[in-house]
């Protein structure tokens, strides 16, 4: 049960940005051009994708988002700390670290708290930029809030799991009780049966 319940929220969320990364396919097929289709503008040319994050507007930056947001997501829990270590407290860095400990796999607490930090990032950035981030956001909420509503259905369950066997328990005592008691009674009328033989 434990471990289905940490798969689901991870398969959600690489679906979620599976379905960003649809969205941002090369357009030119055999061809070795980066050209790309974005969902918030015409069609760009990106010479170096890969080139690295800032806070810049550029399309190739929006790519260079996904591609980090996309990965964050693959890496393991060992790799996303040292990376987590390495980053400068930076705005750039501070965004970074956002969306590294909104992993799956990070405690609730902190990734609710990230959903602030994202959110206060947000408001201060490029508008298309923006717009990406807000996009993360609204997935991530979905996904703790689902998360939330499989947690609360667990604790219910298992609180009426917990009655479900004290009043099966109960049961059992009653049940023990009642057999307890029709033994006397047998034994009792049996005597009277007895005395009554015996006075005739």
């Amino acid at each position: 049960m434990i471990t289905q319940h940490k798969f689901f929220p991870l398969a959600l969320l690489t679906l979620l940005l599976n379905g960003c990364a649809s969205t941002l396919q090369t357009t030119e097929h055999g061809s070795d051009s980066n050209s790309i289709t974005l969902p918030w503008s015409g069609r760009v040319f990106c010479a170096m994708p890969e080139e690295g994050l800032s806070l810049s507007n550029s399309p190739c930056n929006l790519l260079a988002w996904q591609n980090f947001a996309h990965m964050s997501l693959q890496m393991s829990d060992d790799a996303r700390q040292k990376l987590l270590s390495e980053l400068p407290d930076t705005e750039l860095g501070r965004a970074q670290t956002a969306l590294l400990q909104s992993h799956p796999d990070s405690p609730h607490q902190i990734r609710q708290q990230n959903q602030w930090v994202l959110m206060e990032m947000a408001s201060t950035l490029p508008p298309e930029l923006a717009e990406y981030f807000r996009w993360l956001l609204r997935h991530q909420q979905q996904l703790l809030e689902t998360e939330q509503a499989v947690h609360t259905l667990t604790r219910m369950n298992t609180q009426h799991q917990q009655t479900i066997s004290q009043l099966e328990k109960e049961i059992s005592e009653k049940k023990t009780q009642i057999e307890a008691l029709t033994e006397i009674e047998s034994k009792l009328n049996a005597s009277s049966a007895e005395e009554s033989r015996d006075g005739q």
